[in-house]
């Protein structure tokens, strides 16, 4: 379904950026300040 679709998206672009800022070591934060 498209709404499963798009939930998977957003969840891997987030994993993406939370990996990434990880490697860069600095914390990456969701708009709102919400820390993964």
């Amino acid at each position: 379904m498209l709404v499963q679709e798009i939930a998977s998206t957003v969840r891997s672009i987030i994993e993406n950026d939370h990996v990434n800022g990880w490697v860069n070591g600095r914390v990456f934060e969701v708009d709102g300040g919400i820390r993964l």
